[in-house]
C-alpha cells in the first residue's frame, strides 16, 4: 500500500527543471518565490494522495478485522459441530430436516470486483480549456490488484502496476485542448482477472472567452443530471431565456399575471381582509409583481414550455444553477404529471394549494438532493439542507409570507416522507393520487388514510340580503388556512394545533354591497368528530375575546356573538358543524344568522 515511485519521482524532477531554468533567468527573489510555489503544490498534492491512502487504508483494516471475526466464528462453528457429531446417530427423527447451505460473504468474494474510487483533484465538475487537472484514482481487493487505468472518453490516460497488490492509488495530470464534455473513468482488475465497472466523473470544458456557450454547457450538464437523478426524459424540447432581475418584473407582468386586473386584486383584499390576513387598504395588485420578482431566481412557464433563468452578472452561480435545476424538473413534472391542474379553475383554493405543494415539494427535494449528491459541486454534502425562497419581507403581510412558503416547506416535508420510504416510486403514487387538501399535505397519515376533505355547501343567499349585494367569493378555507386565522389571536401554537387539527371540510362566502360597501362573511366547518368540534369552539372562543376585546354579549347554548362597534361576529357550533359569521351590519348580521342556523 504505497504510492507510485514514478509519479513522485517525474513530479519532482519536473518542479527542479523548471526551478534550474528560472535561475538562469530570473533574480534570486523572484526564484525564492517559484520554489515556494512550487513546493506548496507539491504539497497539496502529497496531502491529498495521503488522504485517499488513508482512507482506503482504514477500509482495508475494517475489512480485514471483520475478515478475522468471520474466521473466529467459523473456527467456534466448527468446534460445536465435531463435538456433536457423535449424537448424529442417536438423532434419526431429524433425517428429514431441511439443511442450510452457508453463503458466502461478499466482503471476502474471490470473485467479486475490485473497490475503485476516483476523484478530481479540484473538485469541479467544469473547467476551462488548457488548463491542467490532476486526476486521482485508487483501487482495492483482498486477494490483489494487477492493473489500475484512468482513461478520458475512452483513451487510456495511466495504466499502473501497484507495489502493494492489495491497493493501489494513483495520480494523473490531463490537460484538456477542446471545449466538451469529457468522462473521466478509473477501471481497475485483480490479479485473477476480474474487472470493475468503469466509476465514471462528468466533467464540462469551456472555453473562457465564450461566456453564453459556458452558460448554455452548463445548463445542458444540468438538464442531463436531473434527468438522471430523477428518472425522467424530457419528452419535448424546453426553451431557455436569460432574464435580469429588473427584466424579470416585466416578464412577471407579461406571462403570469396579463390577465391580473386590478378589480381582481381589489376583490381578493376584500375578502382576505374579512378574515384580518390583510388591511382592508393593502395595495396588492401594486405589490404583487414587484414581491414575487424580488423572491424569485427563476421560473418556469407551462403556457409556452420556457425556462427563465435569472442572471445579472453573465455567469452562473451556484444558487442560480440550483434553481435551474429546480424549475427544469417542474418542466419534467409538467410533461409526464399532472402539473397543469394549477391552471384548473374547478379546484377550490385548498386543493391547488395541495397541488403547489406536491410540485414544489419535489422540486425542492431534487434540488437539495442534487446538491447533497454531488451534482453542483462533484462531491457529495452530507450536512446539506434545503434553503427555501423567502420573499423581501418589507411591507409584505405575515399571511403572504406564509402562503408563500407552505407549498415549499410544508411540500418539501410531505414529498420527503414516501421519498424516505420507496424512493422516487413512491414520489410517483403521489402524482398517481394527487393529495386533495392541506390537510394531507401537514398529515401525511390522513392522505395514506384516504381522508378526503368533505363538501360542504352554503346556498347563494344574496337575494335574501336584498338589492345590490354581490358575492364576491366562495372557496375552501382549508386546515392550513385555519390554523394562519386562529393564529393570528392565539399566541399558544398548541392550542392552534389542537383546534385546526380534525378538519374535516369547510366553506366559505363573502358578501358586498356594491351601494354602501358592506360586507358579510360565512365560513362553516365540518368536523371529524364531536370532540374536535368542541376543541375548536374552545378556542375560537379565546381567539374571539382577543379580537373583539372582551367575552361575548350574547352568549347562548349553542351561539355566541361579539360587538365591537359595527364590527359584529358570532359562532354558532352544534352537531359536528361549526359556524362563524362576521358583518358590518347588525341587520345584515340577523339574516345571515336565519339562513345559517340548522
Amino acid at each position: 500500500m504505497k504510492q507510485s515511485p514514478i509519479i513522485i519521482i517525474l513530479f519532482i524532477a519536473i518542479v527542479l527543471v523548471g526551478a534550474v531554468a528560472a535561475f538562469l533567468f530570473q533574480s534570486r527573489g523572484q526564484l525564492e518565490a517559484d520554489l515556494t510555489n512550487a513546493q506548496g503544490e507539491q504539497e497539496d498534492l502529497e496531502a491529498t494522495l495521503v488522504a485517499v491512502f488513508a482512507e482506503n487504508r482504514d477500509e482495508e483494516a475494517t475489512r480485514q478485522a471483520e475478515q478475522d471475526a468471520q474466521q473466529q466464528q467459523i473456527a467456534a462453528l466448527e468446534a460445536a459441530v465435531a463435538e456433536l457429531a457423535p449424537l448424529a446417530t442417536q438423532a434419526v427423527q431429524l433425517a428429514d430436516a431441511p439443511t442450510v447451505t452457508p453463503q458466502a460473504n461478499p466482503l471476502f468474494d474471490e470473485d467479486a470486483p475490485p473497490q475503485v474510487r476516483i476523484i478530481l483533484r479540484e473538485r469541479e465538475s467544469v473547467w476551462p480549456v488548457g488548463e491542467p487537472l490532476d486526476i486521482i484514482a485508487s483501487a482495492t481487493h483482498p486477494i490483489g490488484i494487477a492493473v489500475l487505468n484512468i482513461a478520458v472518453n475512452g483513451e487510456t490516460l495511466l495504466s499502473d502496476s501497484p507495489l502493494d497488490p492489495r491497493m493501489n492509488i494513483v495520480t494523473s495530470r490531463w490537460t484538456p485542448t477542446e471545449p466538451g464534455t469529457y468522462e473521466i473513468s478509473a477501471v481497475a482488475t485483480t490479479i485473477r482477472g476480474r474487472a470493475s465497472d468503469p466509476v465514471i466523473i462528468e466533467l464540462l470544458v469551456v472555453d473562457t472567452t465564450d461566456q453564453a456557450a459556458i452558460n448554455e454547457s452548463i445548463l445542458r450538464r444540468i438538464e442531463r443530471n436531473i434527468e438522471e437523478l430523477r428518472g425522467l426524459k424530457q419528452i419535448e424540447p424546453i426553451t431557455k431565456n436569460f432574464v435580469t432581475s429588473e427584466e424579470l418584473q416585466g416578464v412577471f407582468a407579461q406571462e403570469l399575471f396579463s390577465d391580473y386586473t386590478p378589480e381582481e386584486a381589489n376583490i381578493e383584499v376584500q375578502v382576505l381582509s374579512m378574515f384580518d390576513f390583510v388591511p382592508d387598504d393593502y395595495p396588492l395588485y401594486e405589490n404583487t409583481v414587484q414581491t414575487l420578482a424580488g423572491a424569485v431566481a427563476g421560473f418556469y412557464q407551462s403556457d409556452n414550455n420556457t425556462l427563465y433563468v435569472v442572471d445579472d452578472d453573465g455567469q452562473l452561480d451556484e444558487e442560480e444553477q440550483l434553481t435551474h435545476a429546480h424549475e427544469f424538473l417542474h418542466a419534467l413534472q409538467d410533461q409526464y404529471f399532472a402539473l397543469a391542474l394549477l391552471d384548473d379553475d374547478s379546484l377550490s383554493r385548498d386543493a391547488r394549494l395541495a397541488l403547489r405543494s406536491l410540485g414544489e415539494g419535489e422540486a425542492e427535494l431534487v434540488e437539495f438532493l442534487y446538491q447533497s449528491r454531488g451534482y453542483l459541486t462533484g462531491e457529495q454534502q452530507a450536512d446539506s439542507s434545503p434553503v427555501f425562497p423567502t420573499p423581501p419581507v418589507e411591507d409584505v403581510p405575515d399571511f403572504f409570507l406564509s402562503d408563500f412558503n407552505f407549498p415549499y416547506v410544508r411540500g418539501f416535508a410531505f414529498v420527503s416522507t414516501f421519498f424516505e420510504e420507496s424512493g422516487f416510486e413512491g414520489v410517483d403514487t403521489l402524482w398517481g393520487s394527487i393529495p386533495e387538501s392541506s390537510e394531507q399535505i401537514i398529515h401525511p397519515d390522513r392522505y395514506r388514510a384516504g381522508d378526503q376533505p368533505l363538501d360542504v355547501s352554503l346556498g347563494d343567499i344574496s337575494a335574501d340580503l336584498g338589492e345590490d349585494w354581490i358575492l364576491l367569493e366562495s372557496d375552501v378555507f382549508g386546515e392550513f388556512y385555519t390554523r394562519l386565522y386562529l393564529g393570528l389571536y392565539l399566541q399558544d401554537s398548541s392550542e392552534v394545533d389542537a383546534a385546526a387539527t380534525g378538519w374535516g371540510g369547510d366553506r366559505f362566502v363573502v358578501y358586498q354591497n356594491q351601494s354602501t360597501g358592506e360586507r358579510l362573511m360565512i365560513l362553516k366547518f365540518i368536523w371529524d368528530t364531536p370532540e374536535d368540534e368542541i376543541e375548536f369552539a374552545n378556542a375560537y372562543t379565546n381567539w374571539a375575546a382577543v379580537r373583539m376585546g372582551g367575552p361575548p354579549t350574547r352568549n347562548e347554548a349553542e351561539l355566541q356573538c361579539w360587538v365591537d362597534g359595527s364590527d359584529n361576529l358570532c359562532l354558532q357550533s352544534s352537531a359536528g358543524e361549526t359556524t362563524i359569521i362576521r358583518t358590518d351590519n347588525s341587520a345584515t348580521l340577523d339574516v345571515a344568522l336565519d339562513t345559517a342556523s340548522p
